[in-house]
């Protein structure tokens, strides 16, 4: 595989993470609109942290589910870049932060039935 090769699919696997970083941080804006009324009278700026706390926590969360995706991205190997294998990829890509999507989202209706 040369340079070029690696360099993009470094770059895929940085899009694709920065979409997760995207739908964690759009779960949280739904968990916050649908329970707004649990949060007020909140300032502004006391939003802003929040989320950028949440968004801290997320990149700990989206490493530490997607470690076997990052390693099987990152190799340096022909066969990583045949459409079986991206096939693959892409599944457990999916899979795994469907996954962790779906169990933001249950928070949303649970934290108003406590």
């Amino acid at each position: 595989m040369n340079k070029i090769d690696y360099i993009h699919q470094v770059i895929v696997l940085l899009k694709r993470l920065a979409l997760i970083v995207l739908v964690f941080s759009l779960t949280r804006l739904i968990f916050f609109v649908f329970n707004f009324n649990e949060f007020l009278p909140w300032q502004g700026s006391e939003v802003f942290r929040s989320f950028f706390a949440g968004i801290r926590f997320d990149l700990s969360s989206i490493y530490y589910f997607n470690l076997v995706f990052i390693l099987l991205s990152l190799l340096p190997f022909a066969f990583s870049r045949t459409r079986q294998y991206q096939q693959v990829l892409k599944g457990l890509f999916v899979v795994v932060n469907g996954l962790m999507a779906g169990l933001n989202l249950i928070d949303v209706g649970y934290f108003q039935i406590i």
